[in-house]
């Protein structure tokens, strides 16, 4: 359905959901190659000009960042990175050369790899990158795509694909594929121990939320009712046992959303319970406070909040 970026209005409602267990094909590789260089300090994230719309609008340029700039802009193409960033661990330097490709350097300068859509997708249409995950051990990292989609828009989607680059070996894989027809859009969150992975393909109906054990490949899939037709805003339990989320209704008939209700999944469970339903404006899980609270707040609204009673189902507003 389309959506015009105007429109942020929307709402849920929430059925029960079925289990099932499902074994995921492999992932597609792409092959990498190393190459070489010198020295560069670690540092947190910084940028003079954002280098996709997730990114944090910049201030001027200071020197530290003319230091990054003398040292890694020749990683680009055109010679001129928009932004940096470092990894977690501050062994990989992040490289922002254009809306399109981003470039990994280890922080001795020794190998360095690209994720840029001109090669893993096609060179014709032009595609946000997205760094969405680094791995607890570090040893990978995750990116999706984007493409500039003039006159949609879905709230929840992080992309059409995700990748995942092994930065020892410079090998990409498809974890959640791109499709050889129309574009999907997904909307993702990785637990808080890296073990499991949770999806869902947004502008669909029915919803169905899938959960992946990033070891062995299984899946969990939840469908819901046939009446939702997008999904997403995950929310982690400190355990990463469970996770909570959002379902939505859009109403292609009047080009908004009409209902909202927000959803917990528990790993040991084999249905989805419903924490609330039919709230009119658009609620997403933000906090998880402990194991009876969890914070919600209104998509775009950040300082409107509520807090969510998990045993009880009450939703009480406190801010503002």
């Amino acid at each position: 359905m389309k959506r015009k970026f105007g429109l942020f209005f929307f709402s849920i409602i929430i059925f029960t959901a079925c289990s099932t267990s499902i074994t995921v094909e492999p992932t597609r590789e792409i092959r990498n190659t190393p190459n070489q260089g010198t020295q560069v300090p670690s540092f947190v994230f910084i940028t003079d000009t954002p280098a996709s719309p997730s990114l944090t609008v910049p201030d001027p340029v200071t020197a530290t960042q003319q230091v990054l700039h003398d040292k890694l802009d020749k990683y680009c193409v055109h010679g001129q990175a928009r932004g940096f960033a470092s990894s977690p661990d501050d062994l990989w330097d992040v490289v922002f050369c254009s809306y399109e490709t981003i470039v990994f350097v280890r922080d001795d300068e020794s190998t360095h790899w690209e994720l840029s859509s001109d090669t893993l997708i096609n060179s014709y249409v032009e595609y946000f990158v997205n760094l969405i995950h680094w791995s607890n051990d570090g040893n990978y990292v995750y990116a999706s795509f984007d493409p500039h989609t003039d006159g949609y828009w879905e709230p929840f989607h992080h992309g059409i694909v995700l990748y995942r680059l092994d930065l020892g070996t410079g090998q990409i894989s498809e974890v959640l594929l791109l499709s050889k027809s129309d574009w999907i859009f997904y909307s993702l969150a990785f637990s808080p121990n890296d073990r499991r992975l949770a999806y869902i393909v947004t502008d669909k109906s029915p919803v169905v939320l899938n959960i992946r054990d990033m070891q062995t490949g299984d899946e969990q899939s939840f469908e819901f009712d046939s009446k939702y037709n997008t999904g997403g805003g995950f929310l982690w339990a400190p355990d990463s046992q469970s996770v909570v989320f959002s379902i939505a209704q859009y109403d292609t008939s009047i080009g908004d959303y009409i209902a909202t209700s927000i959803v917990l999944c528990e790993l040991k469970r084999p249905a989805c319970t419903t924490l609330s339903t039919d709230h009119k404006e658009v609620l997403v899980p933000v906090e998880w406070v402990n194991d009876s609270f969890i914070i919600l707040q209104v998509l775009y609204q950040d300082e409107i909040k509520f807090e969510l009673n998990r045993v009880t189902g009450e939703l009480k507003k406190i801010s503002p």
